[in-house]
């Protein structure tokens, strides 16, 4: 359970990272 908690961090952070790259692209 830990470890499924552990990657669905990672990918929300990775979500949001590229989230915010490509709204700051837009600009």
């Amino acid at each position: 359970m830990a470890a499924t908690e552990a990657v669905h961090h990672i990918h929300l952070q990775n979500f949001s990272r590229s989230l915010l790259e490509t709204l700051n692209g837009q600009r």
